[in-house]
């Protein structure tokens, strides 16, 4: 880009940055990638996977990780299968991350899907929208998995982040996490 365009955008409160020089902070992954650019990531956990957005992206810039995608919604969970059936080192499944192992209802939200969550006890009284899901810690799904290490968990859960969190407790006994 010539010096013109640098100045008008610089004028309009923008800044142009070669990716290798972006400021931390600016983009997760980058930042991700700087820190471990001797070994990088191989293992990461995408709590909360929606469409398959995050995992996505996290295959453009660690092409040979492998990716656990958790979405819970039947719904939604078939559009990131359908986005990601092209991925292989993506692997969807179908159950909502907490504590414990159970089922749990979800409260879903018809306008978008960005807002399902387990539902109150409140919201199970009404009845409205809901679907049961199945739910597994992170402990039990390393377990049956077979995994010793994972190095970023990524976690959207509507609130429910503090749930997935607390498995680390366990951690010791079970894997370990190198970016959360």
């Amino acid at each position: 880009m010539n010096h013109i365009t640098h100045k008008i955008l610089s004028k309009l409160g923008f800044r142009l940055y070669k990716k290798p020089f972006l400021p931390k902070g600016v983009d997760w992954l980058w930042d991700i990638y700087r820190l471990t650019q001797h070994q990088p990531p191989s293992v990461f956990m995408d709590v909360g996977a929606n469409q398959g957005q995050t995992a996505l992206a996290i295959h453009a810039q660690f092409p040979s990780a492998i990716i656990h995608s958790f979405e819970p919604i039947e719904s939604t969970f078939s559009q990131i299968k359908q986005n990601t059936s092209h991925v292989p080192q993506i692997v969807p499944v179908n159950k909502a991350v907490g504590e414990v192992s159970g089922k749990v209802q979800f409260q879903l939200y018809q306008s978008t899907s960005l807002l399902n969550r387990v539902a109150t006890q409140e919201e199970i009284s009404r009845g409205n929208y809901l679907e049961e899901v199945e739910m597994i810690s992170l402990r039990e799904y390393c377990k049956q998995m077979g995994i010793t290490r994972v190095d970023v968990l990524k976690t959207d859960a509507q609130g429910y982040d503090v749930s997935v969190l607390n498995f680390t407790r366990c951690r010791a006994t079970v894997y370990s996490i190198y970016f959360c």
